[in-house]
């Protein structure tokens, strides 16, 4: 029984034993369970986490790429509007720089106007002076020619008294011829008689030949008398024609200081909007510059989040920055434009104070000038304007240039510039030769003179 007893204590203790192992293995699986768990809870919070910080990033990479898109809609139409302005600046350069060309010869053309309405208005004046002597001398003609006139009447009343006393002294000595005949008449009385009739007839010699010479003074008289009459008659027509021209020609200079305004208030207006241009080139380029200092902004925060943005932000900062070169450049070309234009404004200003004085005619044989239409022109389009006019055609930078005439007077081309402008060939010039080769037209004028 102690044996068995013995035996069971010990069944009891080995059971024990073992149950202490088991429970000290399902207490070890349980802490193992329960770090197990721990571990997969913290790893399941950091994949969590890792997602919520890959969505975020993914929300903030389409974020960037939705701004990049709109920043680079708003980088194409600004340089869209950039181009704009730049094709609008050099158009309004050049308008403006066409626009002061037309002025300076407007105001050179008038220049010229109104030094030949002066000469005709010194011209009329010396007509005037010149009527005023042909009357006087006129006048003086009419005067003598009546004294003449009275004078010629004395002359033939006295001979036709003296032809009255030689038929009376004839039928005296007819009558003493036929006392002769019969014998009764005394002979010194026939002398004394004779004597006398030859030197009525003397008398009447000397009458007529004075009445021919009075007469033949009459006629140079009438004449003279006529000319001056003609004279008269063509120095008033001279001199309406005159006062005609110069009507036409103060209106001319008229219209021409309208031109003028007219051109100023444009070159004024064109100068406004250069300058509104200008200053939204620098608008533009301050916004850039905003612009810019943002997306370095956004470069510096980009680069703790994302290398992929941060290059693709670089990029874009980097053509932004071109894009702002390229507006400074384009500034430092208008810039250099609008310098090179008040240069050319300042240069045909002191051509036209040289060319105040120039005449617009009489220029010396081998100069003569021509009017050049440009190079759009062909000869059928000016076939119907050319008025009998020569066509020529030059080749110069590749293009062909057609001008018309060959005057020897500045005022026909001038006139001539004017008809073809009012046909439609707005870019018409005047251009000056000698011997066939072109010289400035300043040159030509200066060899020309006032007649």
């Amino acid at each position: 029984m102690r044996a068995s007893g013995s035996a069971t204590q010990n069944l009891i203790h080995d059971q024990e034993l073992v149950f202490l192992r088991l429970k000290a293995e399902s207490d070890s699986a349980r802490a193992y369970a329960n770090n197990l768990s721990a571990d997969l809870q913290v790893q399941f919070q950091k994949q969590a986490e890792a997602m919520e910080r890959a969505n975020k990033l993914e929300a903030d990479l389409s974020q960037k790429q939705k701004i990049e898109k709109v920043q680079r809609a708003q980088i194409d139409s600004l340089e869209a509007r950039i181009e704009r302005e730049s094709a609008s600046t050099t158009e309004v350069g050049a308008e403006i720089e066409s626009l002061r060309a037309e002025l300076a010869w407007k105001k050179k053309e008038q220049e010229l106007q109104s030094a030949h309405a002066q000469f005709q208005h010194r011209k009329i004046d010396r007509l005037k002076e010149s009527k005023a002597d042909l009357e006087a001398r006129s006048d003086s003609l009419s005067n003598n020619l009546m004294a003449r006139s009275a004078e010629n009447e004395d002359l033939k009343m006295a001979l036709v008294q003296t032809s009255k006393r030689i038929e009376n002294f004839e039928s005296q000595i007819d009558s003493l011829g036929k006392l002769s005949q019969s014998g009764s008449q005394n002979n010194e009385e026939l002398k004394a008689l004779k004597h006398q009739l030859d030197s009525i007839e003397a008398r009447d010699l000397a009458l007529k030949s004075a009445i021919a010479k009075k007469e033949n003074e009459l006629a140079t008289l009438e004449s003279q008398k006529a000319k001056t009459q003609k004279n008269l008659k063509a120095l008033e027509v001279a001199t309406s024609r005159q006062l005609e021209e110069t009507h036409n020609l103060m209106h001319r200079v008229n219209n021409l200081s309208k031109k003028e305004a007219q051109a100023h208030l444009e070159i004024v207006a064109l100068r406004d909007e250069l300058n509104k241009s200008q200053d939204e080139m620098d608008r533009k380029k301050i916004i850039y510059d905003t612009k810019s200092r943002a997306l370095n902004a956004k470069l510096d925060n980009a680069k703790l989040s994302n290398e992929i943005v941060f290059e693709e932000l670089k990029k874009e900062v980097s053509i932004m920055q071109r894009e702002r070169d390229s507006i400074a450049v384009v500034q430092r070309e208008t810039e250099l434009r609008n310098g090179k234009l008040v240069s050319k404004i300042e240069r045909l200003e002191s051509e036209r104070e040289l060319l105040i004085d120039a005449s617009s005619s009489n220029a010396i044989s081998s100069v003569y000038y021509r009017v050049n239409l440009g190079s759009q022109p062909s000869l059928e389009d000016i076939s119907g304007l050319t008025m009998g006019l020569e066509i020529f055609r030059r080749e110069s930078r590749g293009k062909i240039h057609t001008s018309v005439g060959h005057f020897s007077s500045l005022k026909e081309a001038i006139h001539t510039k004017d008809t073809m402008a009012q046909a439609g060939f707005r870019k018409a010039v005047v251009e000056a030769y000698r011997n066939d080769e072109r010289i400035p037209l300043k040159e030509a004028v200066d060899t020309a003179s006032i007649p």
